[in-house]
Order: structure tokens, then sequence, then C-alpha cells
């Protein structure tokens, strides 16, 4: 017999559902057993991850870049003891790349080799350096927040662009869109500066 999340949940109390079921159903690709997961552990989840990052919008983010890529994965996914464990571990493993990937941000700024400062015609001086280095930093944080998301896998993590459409959950045709407004937006703020 076919399993059927919406049958099992019209035929019998909602609460009376198993975790198990919720699973198959999810793993089936119910948009209906999803969203009852989604909702279930999305404020908990967030919570969690607010103990490592301490900024909400960073915890939501990335609660939320989860249960993309759980629903983007749904088929593939194997969950040994409770959907709970599951999640919990899985909002901390997003969380530590999460963290990672912004010292790799830290790390890379100080070492950009963006063409637009390429073009300084004379050697700066260290303090010259650091300036531009803080300039770019903030030319960067001025950005929306998914133009800059795009961005920095792109430029920092080296990503192509089907890779960072896949990544996001985005077309390749937003993410070139993106990559021409930022690199735009760079080029604006460092022209008027040199």
């Amino acid at each position: 017999m076919r399993f059927d999340f919406h049958m099992l949940c019209e035929s019998n109390n909602i609460k009376q559902v198993t975790e198990s079921d919720l699973i198959k159903a999810v793993k089936k690709g119910d948009r209906t057993a999803f969203e009852q997961v989604f909702r279930s552990y999305y404020a908990d989840l967030c919570r969690i991850v607010f103990r490592y990052v301490k900024n909400t919008d960073d915890s939501q983010e990335i609660v939320q870049g989860l249960f993309v890529k759980i629903w983007q994965k749904h088929a593939e996914i194997t969950i040994v003891g409770s959907l709970k464990n599951y999640l919990y571990r899985a909002a901390v493993n997003h969380t530590l790349n999460f963290i990672n990937q912004q010292e790799v941000l830290r790390k890379h700024i100080k070492y950009v080799d963006d063409e637009t400062l390429r073009d300084v015609a004379e050697e700066p001086e260290e303090s010259e350096i650091q300036e531009l280095e803080n300039q770019l930093r903030l030319a960067i944080l001025e950005m929306p927040e998914k133009r800059r998301k795009i961005f920095e896998l792109s430029r920092f993590e080296r990503l192509k662009y089907h890779e960072i459409a896949q990544h996001l959950g985005l077309s390749i045709k937003t993410v070139e869109t993106q990559m021409s407004r930022a690199i735009a937006h760079l080029k604006n703020r460092f022209i008027k500066k040199l």
C-alpha cells in the first residue's frame, strides 16, 4: 500500500502521526509533512544556533539554509534515531560550517586581489593598504544580504556560478545579475576614491 501522509492525517488525529511516519513522508517529498517538521523545530533550532553565532539574523539564515538543504535532498536523507536529534546535530554542523566560512572570509579580505585594487598605479604604503582593506570590507557589508553572499561565495570560496545557484537555491541568471551588481558597486566605490 502506498504511504499517504495526507490520508493518515485525515483519518487520525494529527498527534497520532508518529515521527517515523513524518520522516517517511518527508523522504517521499510530502510538503505538508515537511512544513509540519519546519513549524515544529524552527524556533528551537534558531535558539540553538544563536548560542554559537550570537546574531538573530545569522541564526535564522543558518536554520533556513538547513531546511532548504533538507528539502532539496529529502529523498537521500538517512535518519538514524530521533528526528529531533538529527535536526539538532545538523543545525550544529551547519553553524560550525558558517563560522568556518566567516573565518575564511576574514582571512581572504586581508589578501584581497580584486581587479579594482590592482589598478592602483603606485605601490601603496602599509597604512594605505589597511585603509583599502577596511573600505573593501565596508563596501561588501553595504551590499544586500543575498548579493553579499553570492559575491563571497564567488570571490572568496571560488565557487562557479552554477555551484552558487545550487548552493543557495537560485537560478544561474540571478547569480549572474547579482554578481554584476556587486562588481559595479565595488567599482563605483573605489573609482571615486582613487
